[in-house]
C-alpha cells in the first residue's frame, strides 16, 4: 500500500477523524475514520492501519468472467434468438454475483441498458445498504422479427 494523501480533523460532532488515500494493486483506496475517540490520541491512525490490514489480509482482488446466461441473453420476437451483453468480466473484491435481467423482447438497440448485475456479500455495504449494481448493455441491435421469425423464436 502506497499512501498518497491524507487529512486529519477534529470537531464536536465528528470527533477525531482521518481520511487517507493510497494505491493498492493498481486501485485507488480511500479510508475514512470518524469518531475515533478514546484514551489513545492516535486512535484515528490506529483504526486506519486496521482498515489497511483488513484489506490486505481478508480481501483479494478477483476478476470474474460473467456466466453465459448473463453475457448471452435470450430475446423474444426478434430476428435472432440471443443477444450478447457487456461487461463480460468484472473485477471485484471477493463478493457474490446475482443476475437481474428481465425477459427481453425485440427490438433492442446496440448500447441499450437491458439489465443489471448486483454484487452482494455480508461484508460489502454501500451507504444505502444496497448491493453494488452494474448495468448490462446490449452489444448488438436486434430488429423485431417478421411473423415467422416471431413464431419460431
Amino acid at each position: 500500500m502506497k499512501i498518497n494523501g491524507l487529512k486529519t480533523g477534529t470537531s464536536d460532532k465528528a470527533g477525531a477523524c482521518f481520511v487517507s488515500t493510497g494505491n493498492y494493486q493498481g486501485h485507488q483506496i480511500i479510508t475514512v475514520v470518524l469518531h475515533a475517540n478514546g484514551n489513545n490520541k492516535d486512535n484515528r491512525f490506529v483504526q486506519t492501519q486496521e482498515l489497511y490490514k483488513m484489506l490486505k489480509q481478508d480481501y483479494h482482488l478477483q476478476e470474474i468472467s460473467l456466466p453465459k446466461k448473463i453475457t448471452n441473453v435470450k430475446i423474444k420476437y426478434g430476428t435472432r434468438q440471443t443477444i450478447t451483453t457487456t461487461p463480460k468480466k468484472l473485477t471485484i473484491w471477493n463478493n457474490k454475483l446475482i443476475n437481474n435481467t428481465q425477459n427481453l423482447q425485440a427490438p433492442i438497440k446496440k448500447g441499450q441498458r437491458i439489465g443489471s448485475i448486483k454484487l452482494t456479500s455480508p461484508t460489502l455495504k454501500t451507504i444505502s445498504n444496497e448491493p453494488l449494481t452494474y448495468s448490462l448493455y446490449s452489444n448488438e441491435t436486434v430488429q423485431k422479427g417478421n411473423l415467422l421469425e416471431r413464431l419460431f423464436n
